[in-house]
C-alpha cells in the first residue's frame, strides 16, 4: 500500500493523506459497514444461532439434533460473510478490469475533509462537513469513514504518522461521535494496544 502524508497548511490544519487500496482494505472497509450498520442483524443471527443449537442439545440423541447444532454453530460463525462476498466481488472486478486498485487523496481540515481520486486530482467528494460523517470506525491497521450506509473511505494509520492524536481528535470533536472499535477480543485489544503507543 502506498501512503503518506503529504505536508500541513497551519492556517487551514490540513492534514493530507494519499492512499491505494488494497485485497485488506477493501475487505476491511466491507466488515467495517457490517460492524456499524447492520447490528440488528447480527443481533438476530446470534439469537438464532444460539436457539438453533440449544434446540439440538435438549434434542439429543435424535439425528437431526446434531444437523441443528452444526448449522446453528456455522451460523454463528458466519458474522462477515456477506461482508466478505461484497468484498471479494468487487475485488475480482477491480483485478479483472487491469486498471489496479483505485487511489485517493483525502484532505482534512479543521471544519471537514474532502476525497479526490488519483492520478487526476478529480474531486470524489467534498468538502464535507464532519458533522456529516454518519461513523467512523477503527481496526488495527485503518480508520474507516462512512458518510452513508452505501459506502465510506479508509485512512491508514502509517499514513497519519505522529498526527494520528490530533486527526483523531479533529474527527471526534467535529463529529460529536466516538471511533467504533470492533468487539472482538483479539482486535480490540489489539487496537486499544495501538491507541496507547
Amino acid at each position: 500500500m502506498s501512503s503518506k502524508i503529504l505536508g500541513s497548511d497551519e492556517r487551514n490544519g490540513l492534514i493530507a493523506v494519499e492512499m491505494t487500496h488494497t485485497r485488506e482494505t477493501l475487505t476491511g472497509l466491507a466488515r467495517m459497514q457490517c460492524d456499524l450498520f447492520r447490528g440488528k442483524e447480527q443481533v438476530l443471527r446470534v439469537v438464532i444461532s444460539l436457539a438453533l443449537i440449544g434446540f439440538g442439545t435438549v434434542s439429543m440423541p435424535n439425528w437431526w439434533s446434531y444437523l441443528l447444532m452444526a448449522v446453528g454453530g456455522c451460523h454463528l460463525t458466519a458474522k462477515y460473510i456477506s461482508a466478505n462476498h461484497s468484498a471479494n466481488k468487487l475485488i475480482s472486478a477491480i483485478e479483472a478490469s487491469g486498471q489496479g486498485y483505485p487511489s485517493t487523496r483525502l484532505e482534512f481540515y479543521r471544519d471537514g475533509f474532502a476525497v479526490f481520486a488519483l492520478p487526476d486530482h478529480g474531486k470524489e467528494a467534498g468538502p464535507i462537513p464532519y458533522e456529516e460523517i454518519r461513523a467512523v470506525g477503527e481496526d488495527s491497521s485503518n480508520y474507516y469513514i462512512f458518510r452513508d450506509v452505501r459506502g465510506g473511505w479508509v485512512v491508514p494509520r502509517s499514513a497519519l504518522g505522529d498526527r494520528e492524536k490530533e486527526w483523531r481528535e479533529r474527527i471526534e470533536t467535529g463529529t460529536g461521535k466516538r471511533i467504533h472499535t470492533p468487539k472482538i477480543p483479539g482486535k480490540e485489544l489489539a487496537v486499544r494496544l495501538h491507541n496507547r503507543r
